[in-house]
Order: C-alpha cells, then structure tokens, then sequence
C-alpha cells in the first residue's frame, strides 16, 4: 500500500502542469491568512492584514507578484499598506463574495474592484447602531490605478464606489436591498472583455468589462429562480436582525471554460422566518441551480435545480468543468443547532447531473467556500462549530475524478492565521485554464487545444522539441521521454497575446500509468 501510494505521488507531481499565467497566485483571506501559489504547492503567507470571516479578494501580476487584496471595504497595496485613498469602500466583510477583482482590458495599469454589501434590514424606531447605516449599499466599483502611490497603486478619488442598478429604482422595497452577497466574473467571448455577474431576486445582472471600461446598463436576465426579498428581513423584535439576511447569503461562481454559472442560495424563504446564523428556525429553504452562460450576450438560459431543501453556501466548477461541488450545512432535528456540513459532488456530463450526486464527505465542519486555484485543486474553508475559526483548510486533489478517487482531504493545509468561512474569487476563465493537454505517455499522439470561451483568429503552438503547429485543436507525438516546455500563442480579435505556457511531461510507459489505479 505504502509503494502504491509513492506511485501515485509520483505520478501526480510528474504532470502538474506549470503556469504563466498567476493573476490567482497569491491570497489572501479570514484574520491573517494567506496561500502563494507560485511554487506549485500552497506555502503559507504570514504577512496578511485582512480580518474577514467572509468577503476578500486578490490580484497579482501574470507572473504571480502581488498588486493588492481587499475585504471589500479595505484596500491594502503589495507592501500591506493600506492605500491612501483604500477605504470606505461598500463591500462588507460579512458578505458573503464582498468583492472581486477585474483587470480592465488591454490595460496593464488598471483594475477595478467590484463590491457588493451585506443586506441589513430597516432598523425599528428607536433602535440605533454603529455598524454599517442600513439597509444595502449594493453592487458598486471603484478604479485601482498602479501608476498612483509611487507605483503601488490607489483608488482613483473620482472614481470610487460607483453605483450600478441591480434591482428595480421604482420598487421601493428592492431599492432599499438592491442586490444578494454574490458576485462573480467570467470572460466575454471576444476574448478580450469580461461580465461581472450578480444576482437579485429573480434577475440576473451581467455587465460589460471592455475596453472601454464598465457599461453601467446591465444585461438582465429574467428567471423562474426566485429568491424573495421577504428572506431579507427580518423579526424586527430582536437586535440579532443585523445578520438576518439568510436570502442573500451564498456563493455564485463561473465555470473555467466560461460555459455554466451556478448558484448557491442558502435559504429562500418567503417572509422573515428565522435566521440560522441566529440559531433560530427555519432551515432547508435553500437551494443550487446551474445555468448555461452565453459569453457573448452575458445571458443565462437551461436553469435546473441541482438541490433544493438545503442550506447550501460554497460551490466550484473543476479546471475541466467536469465537475460541480457544493458544500450545505445540517441541522440537529431540534432545528436549531448546527450539525456539521456535507460536500457534494456531481457529474456535469450525466444527463441527469441532479441524479449524479455522491456524498464526498460528511463532517462536524460548517459549510465555507470552496475555491479552485491555479494547482487545479478546490480548497474548502470552514471550522468545527462551537469553535470560531480554524487554521487550516481542507482540499480536493483531484476534483475531476468521480466519489472517493477525488481524494478529499480534511484540514490538510496549515495556516498561519485564521480561516472562517470566505476565500477569495477570481476569473478561473481567464486566470487558470489558459491551454490543457491529454495522452503524454511514449507512443501517444498528445491532443492540445484550447479550453476557452474566445473566438481565436490563429494560433502558434510551439511542442518545445522544435516543431510547430497553427492548428487550433493539435496533436503531436515526441520522438523521446522527457520534459518539454509548450508555449501557445494566441490572436483574438487582431490582437496577438503574450505566449503562455506549461511544462509536459512526456513519459514511459503506459504500465507505469496503469499500475497506480489498479
């Protein structure tokens, strides 16, 4: 068992693919935490300044240097300042995706932080409090500029906490909530734009990232999905409404290849029942539904419901988008204590994915985030309940394979601070899943092409053994074992992108690969 297991070490670090692209490299996340990719394998950072049991965001260079990471309310620059002009932005750090950030497009300068706020209700006469003025300040964005600060960058005075319309400005009632705690981006199929998509009620807003910078006139989306503002507020009786806002609460994410959005909403209930992070009942209101995502309209269509009855709060797309995970948390049958939480698997080629679903884990953890990064595993927060926090994550090492052989392992990276429930979001289209290949064993024709939602003019394929291809969809056989460098250069829309690139192992021979799985 033990030289099997080696095998199978061996075998996973001689074809981790290397990465050129490392936007996603660095995060930052709960009080103190953090992760650099760059090497391959998560290394803990100790230099964080964020304290955030939920909402954060980070963004490094295409060479995985750090530019800056936010609560959604803070902005803290590559030297863990705060930037002069850095705060009061209109995240919430109790949100459950306070921000996320897009570069905009053709840029090298500039970035802009998008920001939703944590739903607070109507406060009764009377009653007052130093936290956030109710009730939501919404979806808004604010313009990082990296030539400001002597080069660290700084918000841009006139261009901060710019508001857009998610909600309807002739209801009264959405305008005083104007939007959910989700937020997520994905790239338009041009291949140089982005959407920032978030969801409210029973719409979905999808606006433009182009050159131009943010079109504030959303592309809406009109769905059967329907979260009610009711959910949002709560029993006006008790001070603990401040959280009550279990509606709103929820992961929305994109899949890497730009094709799927799923949906993660932890309750949906009709009037202000009880709150759950109170304590209170009522419990399995909420669901998941999947779309199918149009890059060039920015429109979702196809929507099923993957679960419902649920409490559902983290969800992700593996690199390859064969894959959906979901974590839920449970509830003691007095319908008031916390139970741990499961993760879900499902199989996103089924042709019933609701029917495709396998228990990957059952747990005393609650439900946190589930995040994949540019190791193309999925990390997973969350902390053993009475407890607050914990100091380490869990994580998926191979999230494409089916059930157990995903191999899920519980609290296996260390941390230096304290995780919660948040980690940070980032455009897996565009960051991550840049070009992939399959069959790399002596003998193989290897299949390379392009995982992506761009329309791409040409591209040059370099095999690192001096032979070319400009087929987009290209196959290559190596005369000999070995590593070997793949640069693939692409042309969107005229526009000739810097090369990017992966190590290929090129290996002997196929009974090696099948000794591992026997």
């Amino acid at each position: 068992m033990k030289m099997r297991s080696l095998f199978i070490l061996l075998f996973s670090v001689l074809i981790a693919p290397m990465y050129a692209q490392k936007e996603a490299a660095i995060w930052y996340f709960g009080d103190g935490a953090g992760l650099d990719f760059n090497s391959g394998n998560p290394v803990t950072l100790t230099n964080g300044k964020l304290v955030t049991k939920e909402g954060c965001a980070s963004i490094s260079d295409k060479n995985g240097n750090l530019l800056f990471y936010t609560d959604g309310s803070t902005v803290y620059d590559k030297s863990h300042q705060i930037m002069p002009n850095g705060f009061g932005l209109l995240g919430h750090r109790s949100s459950t995706q306070s921000a996320i950030i897009v570069p905009k497009p053709r840029n090298p300068y500039i970035y802009y932080i998008f920001t939703v706020d944590q739903p607070l209700p109507v406060y009764p006469s009377g009653i007052t409090s130093s936290d956030d003025p109710p009730p939501n300040h919404g979806l808004n964005y604010s313009e990082v500029d990296m030539r400001l600060n002597n080069g660290l960058g700084d918000i841009v005075p006139t261009k901060k906490n710019i508001h857009l319309i998610t909600y309807n400005p002739n209801d009264s009632e959405e305008v005083k909530y104007k939007c959910s705690e989700k937020i997520t981006a994905v790239q338009h199929e041009d291949g140089v734009s982005f959407w920032v998509l978030t969801h409210f009620i029973n719409n979905f807003y999808s606006f433009k990232i182009s050159t131009q910078g943010v079109n504030s006139n959303a592309v809406k989306t009109n769905t059967p999905l329907n979260i009610p503002l009711g959910g949002y507020q709560p029993d006006p009786n008790t001070l603990a409404y401040v959280t009550a806002t279990f509606n709103a609460i929820g992961y929305l994410k994109a899949s890497p290849n730009g094709k799927k959005i799923a949906i993660a909403n932890t309750a949906s209930r009709r009037t202000n029942e009880k709150n759950p992070k109170t304590n209170l009942p009522v419990y399995n209101s909420g669901n998941i539904l999947l779309y199918d995502f149009n890059p060039a309209t920015g429109t979702l269509t196809n929507g099923i419901t993957v679960l419902d009855n649920a409490n559902p709060y983290g969800v992700e797309f593996s690199s390859k988008t064969k894959k959906l995970y979901v974590t839920t948390n449970k509830y003691k049958a007095d319908g008031t204590t916390p139970d741990g939480s499961s993760l879900l698997q499902y199989d996103l080629r089924s042709t019933n994915i609701p029917a495709s679903k396998i228990l990957i884990d059952n747990s005393f953890y609650n439900a946190g985030a589930l995040q994949l990064a540019i190791d193309e595993k999925i990390y997973r927060a969350g902390y053993l309940y009475p407890a607050e926090g914990s100091n380490k994550l869990s994580v998926i090492n191979n999230p494409e394979e089916d059930g157990a052989t995903s191999n899920y392992r519980q609290n296996a990276i260390d941390l230096y601070g304290t995780s919660y429930l948040g980690l940070p979001p980032f455009i897996t289209s565009l960051f991550l899943y840049s070009f992939a290949y399959e069959f790399n064993c002596l003998g193989d024709s290897t299949h390379f092409f392009i995982n992506t939602v761009e329309t791409v003019d040409s591209v040059l394929w370099n095999f690192g053994d001096g032979t070319t291809s400009s087929n987009k969809d290209a196959s290559h056989v190596y005369a000999n074992t070995g590593q070997y460098t793949v640069t693939l250069t692409k042309t969107v829309n005229g526009d000739t992108r810097d090369p990017i690139e992966k190590k290929l192992q090129y290996m002997k021979p196929r009974l090696f690969l099948k000794s591992h799985i026997s």
